[in-house]
C-alpha cells in the first residue's frame, strides 16, 4: 500500500502474508505464510520497505509460547519451506542457514531487550553453546486475503531468533537418527529440557524425580531413551553417593560443571523467576558430559516480575523453589569444590562480562539500536509503543512502580539501576570453601588488576576479609594456589612416554658386557657412549604380523637383539627444578613391559618387576617368565616414593635393564613414564608462594591468589599482567613454521578419534626481538584460517618472551596425541584449514596493521617435501625476518612432523677453520653443506651448466647453478658470486631465480638456481662460486 511503500527503519523489516489465515487464533499447526526479510542498506544504515530483500520465500507460521500466548502482541514460530512443502535451510540476516526460526514478541518486557541482552552475554562466554543469535526487527503481518500490506499490518518491534536445535551453527553435536542402536553412537545427540507442557516424550529421573522431556529429537527410540534415562539416573546416584566429589566416579564424571555453574549464575544474577522450574535446556553430546546450556527465556528476569521476589534486587531466588524444581543444585552445593568453583567464576565474570561497565555498555548498545531514528526522525521504539500503548500501564507481571515509568528510557534506566543493585548484593554473599551460610569470603585485592604495566611495577596483594592467622598464597604461572580438596596433589610428568632415550643391547663387541651398573645408570656418559643409539621411547621388537607393539616402538632393536641377547639397557635423562623438589610426596613409575625390567634412579635400584626378574643380573640376563602381550600393552604402576630423596635439582637419570624371556622371543617392549605428585588435597600448592611483600613481575604473568586460614580458602583473584612489552608488529613477529599437509594419521591416532591428517595442522609464530617480550593481544590471523588472540587466553599465549615460539593448531587433542610435548605453548584451535595447494596467510595487529601477508605454495621452487610427506614448511633463519613471500626463505623440516614450539636445526659450534679430514673444506663449510668433516669421502662442491630452457615461449641458454646444503644448519647464508678474472668477485644472487630445492633424504637438500637472463647477455665468460657465511 502507498502508506507503507516508503517505510524505513533503523531495524531490519519482516513482512509476512498468511493469505488470509488468522494465525493468532491459537492453532499450533503451521499454516502457509510468505515472508520477506529486508536488511538495512549499508549505504544509509536503514531498511527500506521497497529495498532488495535479504530473503523472500514460502513457509509456515503459528503462535508460540505459554503465558505469552495470552498477550495482545503475539509471538510466532516460523518455518521456511520449499515449493514441495519440505524444510528449506536459509540464512536470514547473516545468521547460519536453518529452516526453523522464532519471531519473538517482547511485550511485558517494556525494555524490549531482556532476552537479547542475556542471550548475547551467554554467547560472549560460550559461543553457540551459550545462547541463540538474535536480531531486532520490525514486523508487518498481513492476514487479509488479497489485500496489500499497509501500516494497519504493523505489529511492532520483534526479535528474530534462532530456535534451539541440533544444527550447524546452533547446537553443534552429532545428529542421532531414530534407527541407531550402536551402544557407542547412542551416547549422544540429545537436547532435553525441563519445561511446561505440551510434552513430546516425558519422564522423571530415578532419585530426585525431576520431570524432563525430549526437545531435539522430539522423540527418540526406546533404546536411545533408555540410554539417556540410564545415564541421568547414574549421574543422580553418583551425585547422592558417598564418593560424590570423586573426580572420576562422582558428579564430575557425568556433567559439564562449568556450564552448570554458569547456568546457576545467570539465573541468580539476573533473577529469572522461570529459572530452574521451566525453560531449562540440557545437551548431551556423544562423547561428552551433560551441558546445562543454552540459556533461555529471560523476559521475566532482571526485575520484571512481581512474584517469587523477582522485583527485589536483594535475596536469592532458589529458596523460592524446591524439590524437583531446584534439581541437583542442592546436592552440588554440598560439594566444597563446586562451591569454590562457583564463587571463583562469579568473581571472574564480575570483573569482565558481569561488570557494571560491560553490562551498562551492552544495554546502551541495544538501546541505541532501538532508538535510531529514520529519515522522518521516528524510531522503532516510538512506533512500537504507539502500536502498543502499555508504558505506564500494568502488564503481568510487571514490577511495582510501573505507573511512573512512562517512557521506554525510564524502563531501561530502571532495569540498569536494578541490575547494578543486584550484582552488588550478590557480591556481599561471596563465599569460599566453607559450607556455613555466615562465613562470607571475598577474594584478595590487587593494587592493579592486570593489563600493561611498566618494568618498575610491583604487585601488592591484601586480604579484604582480615581473617586472623590467615595467609595469602599466590602463583605466577596461572595455576591454582590451592590443591583441590578431591585431588591427591599436583601431578607432574617428569618423563613422558615419548621422551628421548639412549639404548644399548650390550655385547662384547660394543663394550656393554664389561659395563658396571654404576657406569651406565648414572647421569654421566657411559665409557662406550658412542655405541649407544639415540631415539624416542619405547624400545622393542615386533616380528608378528599383528604388529601389536608397533605403535609403541620408537627404537627398534630387532637387528641387535633377536636371537642374540635378551637384555637391553635404556637410559632417559630428565630435569627436576628446585620448586618441584620442595613438595614432592609421591613418585610413580608407569611401565609397559614385555617381559620384565629392573629400574635404576641416579645409579641405584629403585624398583623392579619382582615376579619375572632374576635376583642377580648380568649383561645377558633374561626374564624368568613371560608377561602376556595383553597386559604389556597397558601401563602398570610401580611406587618409587621411598626413593624421592635420590632426586637432584637439575639433571637426573632413570635407567632400565629390560629383560626378554629369551633371545629367540619374537617380541619385546619397554616404555615408561615417571610421574611426580606434590601436595595433598585442600592444601597450598607446591607451586604457590606465601605473600609477604610486593612482587616484581616480568614479561607476561598470570597471577592467581587466595586467602587461606588453615581450614578454608577464599575465592581467587586472577589477573594477567603484561610487563614492559612491545606490541606485535612486522618487525618482531614471524611465521616460523607451517604444517599445511601433515602426515597421515597412524592406526593409533585413528583409534583415538583423529582420523583426518588435517587434525594435525599447525602454524607457529615466533618473537624475534632480542630483548623484549611481545604482546599478541588483539592480533588476528585470517584468510585460510581464522584465530584471534584475545584476553581469554593464558599469559604464555598472549605474551611471548624473546626467542619464544607458540603454535595455533587445528585440533589440540590431536596435536598433543601426536607430539606430546608439554613444553610447547598452544594458543588454541584455529577455525578453517590450511590449504594443501597453498594459500594466502594474513596476520593483522591490534590496530589493523599488517604483521605478515604472504602466500605459500606447494610447487617448486617451494619445498615440495612439505606437501604430503609429513615434513613441514620451515622459515630459514627466522631471526633475520626474511621475506615470507619468497620460496628461498623456506625449507622443508629436517624431521617428519617438524619441530613445533622448538628451534628447527642447530647452529655451528667449533673451530670454523679446522679441517679434520684434510679434504680442503673446513669444518664450517662442511657444516653448511651437510657433509662430515671427519670423513674425506663426504664432500660436496657446487656444479654449473648451461641448459636450453623455454621461458614464456622464448628458448634460451641459461646458467643452472646447483649446490648441496644442510637442512639442519641454522644461521647460514648461501650466496652465488661471479668473477670475470678470478680476482674481483661480485655478489650475484639477485641475478638468479630459485628453481627447486629437493630433499636428499639424508639431512641435506639439492638447491638449483637459474640465471634470470640468458648466458649470452652476461658476457663471454664468467667464473662462479658459492660463498657461505654465518649470519
Amino acid at each position: 500500500n502507498s502508506n507503507v511503500a516508503n517505510f524505513t527503519s533503523g531495524l531490519p523489516i519482516i513482512v509476512a502474508d498468511t493469505n488470509g489465515a488468522n494465525i493468532d487464533d491459537g492453532n499450533r499447526n503451521f499454516r502457509f505464510s510468505y515472508n520477506v526479510v529486508i536488511d538495512r542498506d549499508p549505504k544509509d544504515g536503514f531498511a527500506h520497505m521497497n529495498g532488495t530483500p535479504d530473503f523472500q520465500g514460502r513457509g509456515g507460521m503459528h503462535i508460540r509460547g505459554q503465558s505469552s500466548s495470552g498477550f495482545a502482541k503475539k509471538q510466532y514460530a516460523w518455518e521456511i519451506n520449499n515449493n514441495e512443502g519440505e524444510d528449506k535451510d536459509e540464512s536470514i540476516l547473516g545468521m547460519p542457514s536453518e529452516s526453523d526460526w522464532i519471531i519473538h514478541a517482547p511485550y511485558s518486557d517494556k525494555t524490549l531487550m531482556r532476552n537479547v541482552l542475556t542471550y548475547n552475554l551467554a554467547r560472549d562466554l560460550w559461543g553457540n553453546q551459550g545462547g541463540v543469535r538474535t536480531r531486532f526487527v520490525e514486523l508487518f503481518l498481513n492476514t487479509r486475503r488479497g489485500s496489500d500490506v499497509s501500516m494497519s499490518d504493523y505489529r511492532g518491534v520483534y526479535v528474530l531468533m534462532e530456535k534451539i536445535k541440533i544444527s550447524k551453527g546452533r547446537v553443534e553435536i552429532d545428529d542421532l537418527e531414530n534407527d541407531v542402536t550402536d551402544p557407542e553412537l547412542i551416547q549422544g545427540g540429545y537436547i532435553f529440557k525441563k519445561d511446561k507442557a505440551p510434552r513430546s516424550q516425558p519422564w522423571s529421573t530415578a532419585v530426585e524425580r525431576v520431570p524432563l522431556d525430549m526437545h531435539d529429537p522430539e522423540r527418540v527410540s526406546t533404546t536411545q531413551l533408555n540410554y539417556l534415562k540410564g545415564y541421568i539416573n547414574d549421574f543422580e546416584r553418583a551425585l547422592h553417593g558417598e564418593d560424590f566429589e570423586d573426580p572420576q566416579i562422582g558428579y564430575n564424571g557425568f556433567i559439564n560443571v562449568p556450564t552448570f555453574i554458569d547456568n546457576h549464575l545467570f539465573v541468580e544474577s539476573f533473577k529469572e523467576i522461570d529459572g530452574y522450574r521451566i525453560s531449562a535446556y540440557f545437551v548431551k553430546p556423544r562423547y561428552g558430559t551433560i551441558r546445562a546450556l543454552p540459556v533461555w527465556d529471560y523476559n521475566l528476569g532482571l526485575g520484571n516480575a512481581n512474584y517469587l521476589g523477582g522485583e527485589n534486587p536483594r535475596g536469592w531466588y532458589y529458596p523460592q523453589v524446591g524439590g524437583s524444581d531446584y534439581y541437583w543444585y542442592q546436592r552440588l552445593f554440598k560439594s566444597r569444590e563446586f562451591r569454590l568453583a562457583y564463587w571463583d567464576r562469579f568473581w571472574e565474570l564480575r570483573r569482565s562480562t558481569f561488570s557494571d561497565e560491560n553490562l551498562m555498555n551492552q544495554i546502551d548498545r541495544w538501546d541505541t539500536e532501538l532508538d535510531l531514528p529514520n529519515a522522518e526522525g521516528e524510531s522503532a521504539v516510538t512506533r512500537n509503543f504507539r502500536k502498543w500503548r502499555v508504558l505506564g500501564n500494568y502488564l503481568w507481571p510487571n514490577a511495582g512502580g510501573y505507573q511512573s515509568r512512562r517512557t521506554h528510557q525510564a524502563e531501561v534506566d530502571w532495569m540498569k539501576n536494578w541490575l547494578r543493585q543486584r550484582l552488588a548484593w550478590v557480591e556481599t554473599q561471596s563465599r569460599g570453601t566453607s559450607e556455613s551460610n555466615s562465613d562470607y569470603a571475598l577474594p584478595p585485592d590487587f593494587n592493579e588488576l592486570g593489563g600493561e604495566v611498566n618494568s618498575g611495577f610491583r604487585l601488592q596483594i591484601s586480604d579484604p576479609n582480615k581473617w586472623p592467622r590467615s595467609t595469602i598464597y599466590y602463583t605466577i604461572d596461572g595455576t591454582d594456589p590451592r590443591v583441590p580438596g578431591n585431588a591427591r596433589g599436583i601431578v607432574t610428568t617428569l618423563i613422558p612416554e615419548n621422551s628421548d632415550c639412549e639404548v644399548l643391547i650390550p655385547s662384547e663387541t660394543n663394550g656393554g658386557s664389561s659395563l658396571s651398573v654404576a657406569q651406565w645408570t648414572n647421569t654421566s656418559s657411559p665409557p662406550n657412549s658412542e655405541n649407544w643409539t639415540i631415539g624416542k621411547q619405547g624400545v622393542g621388537i615386533e616380528r608378528s604380523p599383528s604388529g601389536t607393539y608397533d605403535p609403541d616402538i620408537g627404537v627398534d632393536v630387532e637387528e641387535e637383539m633377536y636371537r642374540i641377547n635378551p637384555s637391553a639397557y635404556i637410559r632417559v635423562p630428565f630435569n627436576v627444578t628446585a620448586k618441584q623438589l620442595e613438595g614432592l610426596t609421591q613418585l610413580t613409575l608407569r611401565v609397559k613391559y614385555d617381559d620384565s625390567f629392573v629400574a635404576y634412579l641416579n645409579g641405584e635400584e629403585a624398583t623392579r618387576d619382582s615376579a619375572r626378574s632374576p635376583a642377580d643380573l648380568t649383561w645377558n640376563s633374561r626374564a624368568t617368565s613371560t608377561h602376556s602381550d595383553s597386559l604389556a600393552k597397558n601401563f602398570q604402576d610401580f611406587d618409587m616414593t621411598p626413593h624421592i630423596e635420590r632426586l637432584n635439582e637439575g639433571i637426573n637419570m632413570l635407567a632400565m635393564h629390560g629383560l626378554n624371556a629369551g633371545a629367540n622371543s619374537s617380541d619385546a617392549l619397554w616404555k615408561f613414564e615417571l610421574i611426580a605428585t606434590a601436595g595433598s588435597g585442600n592444601s597450598p600448592s607446591p607451586n604457590a608462594y606465601a605473600y609477604d611483600s610486593s612482587i616484581k613481575l616480568e614479561g607476561g604473568v598470570e597471577v592467581r591468589a587466595r586467602t587461606f586460614d588453615g581450614t578454608d580458602w577464599s575465592p581467587a583473584t586472577r589477573a594477567l599482567f603484561k610487563v614492559n612489552t612491545l606490541k606485535a608488529s612486522s618487525t618482531n613477529v614471524v611465521v616460523s613454521e607451517l604444517n599445511y599437509r601433515p602426515g597421515s594419521a597412524t592406526d593409533e591416532e585413528k583409534e583415538a578419534g583423529h582420523e583426518s591428517r588435517g587434525d594435525f595442522e599447525f602454524i607457529e609464530l615466533m618473537n624475534i626481538h632480542p630483548t623484549r617480550s611481545v604482546n599478541l593481544e588483539g592480533v588476528s590471523i585470517s584468510q585460510g584460517i581464522n584465530f584471534t588472540f584475545d584476553n581469554r587466553l593464558s599469559a604464555e599465549a598472549l605474551v611471548l618472551p624473546p626467542g619464544q615460539r607458540l603454535v595455533i593448531v587445528d585440533n589440540i587433542d590431536a596435536f598433543n596425541f601426536r607430539y606430546g610435548n608439554p613444553n610447547v605453548i598452544i594458543a588454541g584451535n584455529f577455525s578453517g584449514n590450511l590449504s594443501n595447494d597453498g594459500e594466502q596467510i594474513v596476520i593483522l595487529g591490534e590496530s589493523g596493521s599488517t604483521i605478515k601477508d604472504f602466500t605459500y605454495n606447494d610447487v617448486e621452487p617451494w619445498p615440495t617435501a612439505a606437501d604430503g610427506e609429513g615434513f613441514t614448511l620451515t622459515l630459514i633463519d627466522p631471526t633475520t625476518n626474511p621475506d615470507h613471500s619468497k620460496a628461498t626463505s623456506w625449507r622443508a623440516s629436517s624431521y617428519v612432523g617438524g619441530s613445533p614450539g622448538q628451534e628447527e636445526g642447530e647452529g655451528f659450534n667449533g673451530d670454523p677453520e679446522k679441517d679434520e679430514d684434510k679434504d680442503g673444506q673446513n669444518a664450517f663449510l662442511e657444516f653448511a653443506l651437510g657433509t662430515d668433516d671427519g670423513n674425506s669421502n663426504s664432500r660436496s662442491t657446487p656444479s654449473i651448466k648451461i641448459e636450453s630452457i623455454d621461458i614464456d615461449g622464448q628458448a634460451g641458454q641459461y646458467v643452472l647453478f646447483e649446490f648441496q646444503r644442510s637442512s639442519n644448519a641454522n644461521g647460514i647464508t648461501h650466496l652465488i658470486q661471479t668473477s670475470s678474472n678470478l680476482r674481483e668477485w661480485n655478489e650475484s644472487s639477485d641475478q638468479f631465480i630459485l628453481v627447486s630445492s629437493t630433499d636428499n633424504g639424508d639431512g641435506t637438500e639439492k638447491v638449483t638456481y637459474r640465471s634470470k637472463e640468458p648466458f649470452s647477455s652476461l658476457g663471454n665468460s664468467l667464473y662462479y662460486r658459492l660463498s657461505v657465511s654465518s649470519n
